[in-house]
């Protein structure tokens, strides 16, 4: 179901969602309620499903919350969250919030779903492709009783939810469409989603509905739902839920930030500032002595982060790269960009900043390491963090992209990271008990690992990133690790033809010319390469998309021309 939002208080109404061509897209959904939330659940509740036909106070009900209760408080849920939103927030405003009390429920139901189809499975497997098929759905009890719901928080909200209701009741119907492997209504939730957080953060500042909703302080929870949707933007800009010709990302956010004269950026440097940060990195200790201290000045640094984000996108709107031709040759554009002066010195004082922080962190780091159990949730956390914090080094450092030698010389963190990986996807092996345990809208790590699989110079340590994703065992949002996988296979292909011939500056700057996305919500992948077509010495930009088989084991590339508008991919997904 796709939704549309007006303005702050007004009742959210949420509609049909619009496939290909403006037709109307038969979801799922939509055939499981005509087929049998009209049947089944009839017959389960003697009666037609309405807004009181399921009792807050049923036991099954209970069951299922207190299920709900347990994914949220598993340990890869809540490992990216700088805070207490899964543990404690969610839980509580579930309890006293009757849209959110259904749509956990829903949440808890499909948990028990996915429990009771892996008892079937001889090995674990992932979330995407859901288990079983239409006719096996329709008739497990669990399926039909999270559907129900499902549609319960719906209706309900629909006769006049609150605009912050709505707003936190949209992670949750993101969880739900992930967790049976629906990521295009997963990424309509998001869309929707951020619309409702900019209205929200724009319209409601310290006034009064905000201060009832959420008293009788609003930052921390406005803070914590921001960072899952920071880091739902982030994927969702590169994983659309149908073709890129049918439009950029984000329809709904899109209208509303141009309707406020936003960007992408400066909204993003609004929801930095909502956590409340007691420190700056001006005066970051020797060692630090606690997890907590570290995230301070963690946040602190994040902050000068994002407007790093908003300085590059500002050089690339003026240098009129985003007009030019994907055809052209663009190596004085890449030159002039990630060697911008004042780019430069930005990404100089970060690492600078970055290497201070680091050097705090580790004696911190050693020492949970080496007196924590593997079980310890300090333990995790711990891991987890030296894993953001090495992935921002790398991954937001444009300079560091110039030039082939500054790659390499980047290569012992690629190596720490994949090391920091394997360490937390061993301990995440051991504490998940059942698929639903598998999912986390804020962790990036198998995105990351695409990302040390493409950009790390040393051939091993690719090989290595492609391993570990080969049998990455968790739903990091509404990425498809499945197809991360085999871009990461196809680009492999493409590495070892481009050593073929030039040095290597001039291999290096035919793969800075790589560019990919994700359509249909993530099953197909649109990837752009240099290419010495034919063998006759010239290489020239190429396009292939890769189809992910049914089963999600294999894709299938095929070449085609250049999609969209002719120009860089990213112009159609940074327009915003």
């Amino acid at each position: 179901m796709a939704a549309d939002s007006d303005s702050a208080g007004t009742a959210v109404k949420f509609g049909p969602v619009v496939g290909r061509h403006g037709n109307i897209l038969p979801t799922l959904l939509g055939r499981l309620v005509r087929r049998f939330v009209f049947r089944s659940v009839l017959s389960a509740y003697g009666e037609e499903p309405c807004p009181t036909a399921i009792s807050f106070g049923d036991a099954t009900c209970a069951v299922y919350f207190d299920e709900f209760v347990s994914l949220v408080c598993s340990p890869w849920i809540s490992a990216a969250c700088h805070g207490d939103w899964w543990k404690i927030m969610l839980p509580q405003l579930a309890r006293s919030n009757i849209y959110l009390y259904h749509a956990a429920i829903s949440v808890g139901a499909l948990s028990k779903w996915h429990q009771r189809a892996a008892h079937t499975d001889a090995a674990p497997r992932p979330l995407l492709p859901a288990p079983g098929s239409a006719a096996e759905m329709e008739s497990d009890p669990h399926y039909l009783r999270a559907i129900a719901h499902y549609c319960q928080a719906l209706r309900l909200q629909r006769k006049g939810a609150s605009t912050t209701d709505a707003l936190f009741l949209s992670i949750l119907l993101v969880c739900f469409e992930t967790l049976r492997g629906n990521n295009k209504t997963a990424l309509a939730h998001v869309n929707h989603g951020l619309a409702l957080l900019l209205s929200v953060v724009s319209d409601v500042g310290p006034g009064e509905r905000m201060g009832a909703a959420l008293a009788p302080n609003p930052r921390p929870v406005l803070g914590a739902v921001a960072d899952i949707f920071v880091n739902l933007a982030g994927q969702a800009r590169s994983v659309l839920p149908g073709r890129l010709a049918e439009g950029a990302p984000f329809p709904n956010f899109t209208k509303g930030l141009r309707k406020k004269k936003q960007t992408i950026e400066s909204f993003m440097i609004t929801l930095s500032e909502l956590p409340h940060c007691s420190v700056t990195v001006d005066n970051v200790p020797e060692v630090f002595t606690s997890l907590d201290q570290f995230e301070q000045y963690w946040l602190a640094l994040g902050r000068k982060q994002v407007n790093v984000s908003a300085v590059l996108m500002e050089v690339v709107r003026s240098s009129g790269m985003l007009s030019v031709n994907a055809t052209d040759d663009l190596n004085n554009f890449y030159q002039n960009l990630l060697g911008n002066q004042r780019i430069t010195e930005i990404c100089e004082e970060l690492t600078a900043l970055m290497l201070t922080l680091g050097n705090a962190f580790t004696p911190l780091f050693n020492s949970i390491i080496m007196t924590e159990g593997v079980h310890s949730p300090l333990y995790f956390r711990a891991l987890y963090l030296r894993l953001q914090f090495i992935a921002s080094y790398l991954f937001q450092n444009p300079s560091f992209y110039l030039r082939v030698e500054y790659l390499q010389a980047q290569t012992p963190y690629f190596r720490e990271y994949l090391t920091m990986a394997q360490l937390a996807l061993r301990a995440v092996r051991r504490e998940i008990k059942h698929p639903a345990q598998q999912l986390s809208l804020q962790c990036l790590m198998s995105s990351h690992l695409l990302l040390v699989a493409f950009f790390c110079r040393e051939p091993l340590a690719r090989e290595e990133a492609l391993n570990l994703l080969e049998d990455y065992p968790v739903q990091d949002g509404v990425w498809n690790v499945r197809s991360l996988y085999q871009l990461g296979v196809r680009n492999r292909d493409v590495e070892r033809r481009n050593t073929l011939e030039g040095s290597p500056t001039a291999q290096w700057e035919r793969l800075r010319r790589r560019e990919y996305l994700f359509e249909e919500g993530g099953t197909r992948v649109i990837f752009r390469f240099m290419d010495n077509v034919d063998d006759l010495g010239a290489w020239e930009l190429v396009e292939e998309a890769g189809e992910l088989s049914e089963d999600q084991k294999h894709m299938r590339w095929t070449r085609q021309p250049l999609t969209g508008s002719g120009r860089l991919l990213m112009v159609d997904l940074v327009n915003v």
